[in-house]
């Protein structure tokens, strides 16, 4: 299966389920999805999104999840739904928001990421929101 992390106007289809950059020579998983929402019968467990990430706070303290769980004593609310985790700081600010975007919603999205979408069919969209300062970190 394909994943398409949409970050901002930007899509990134690849054939894995995780997000890595490196830090010098370190390299750094900081998103791998363990398993993705599924609508399943009723006598069946749902399947929900789940992930583990890693990543620095703005104070640089290392941040864990693991299985949508923190790893790490942290001062951040974790809210999970079926197809969304949500991390915040205790004032409401967004810190990683993942979701996990059903083919509707995605085909409304903006052209190029569309495009993208349909040309890679099947995918699973995932959006992935961040502060601005994390995003820069990360991304570099």
């Amino acid at each position: 299966m394909k994943y398409a992390f949409i970050l901002g106007s930007n899509s990134y289809i690849v054939p894995n389920n995780t997000i890595s950059f490196s830090e010098g020579d370190e390299p750094h998983n900081f998103l791998r999805i363990v398993s993705v929402y599924r609508d399943t019968p009723p006598d069946q467990p749902r399947a929900a999104l789940t992930i583990d990430a890693e990543f620095k706070d703005n104070e640089g303290h290392l941040v864990r999840i693991s299985g949508n769980k923190p790893e790490t004593p942290i001062s951040l609310d974790i809210m999970e739904k079926p197809d969304r985790v949500l991390i915040t700081k205790p004032d409401g600010h967004v810190v990683l928001d993942v979701h996990q975007m059903d083919h509707r919603t995605a085909m409304h999205l903006e052209h190029n990421i569309v495009a993208e979408l349909e040309v890679h069919a099947p995918v699973i969209p995932i959006r992935l929101r961040a502060t601005s300062c994390w995003v820069t970190c990360i991304l570099k």
